[in-house]
């Protein structure tokens, strides 16, 4: 699957509504991807647990340049989790982040 492609270059999956269990599970696979460049995860219901998850999934990854949660529910707790990843991470240059309080 996602962990071990290296081909992906992008992944659109807003409007999925997975939440932050599918959420964890796909920043497990992105911790060993290397050729994904950008992430789409906009109005899914992640919440604070899913953007725990994203941030280790942030901190890992090598090749992930854009990252979109906008219209999800992180909150205060969950965004500043997420700023918090962003002093680690290497290469990404976008993050879409608009309303999720």
């Amino acid at each position: 699957g996602l962990r071990h492609n290296k081909s992906l270059k992008s992944l659109e999956l807003s409007f999925n509504g997975f939440g932050d269990g599918a959420c964890q599970t796909l920043c497990e696979a992105l911790d060993q991807n290397s050729s994904l460049q950008y992430l789409g995860l906009g109005f899914n219901g992640i919440m604070c647990p899913g953007a725990l998850s994203l941030t280790r999934g942030l901190i890992n990854s090598h090749s992930l340049q854009r990252l979109e949660l906008s219209y999800n529910a992180l909150g205060d707790t969950g965004t500043a989790q997420i700023a918090k990843a962003l002093c680690y991470t290497r290469v990404l240059e976008t993050l879409g982040l608009v309303s999720n309080g």
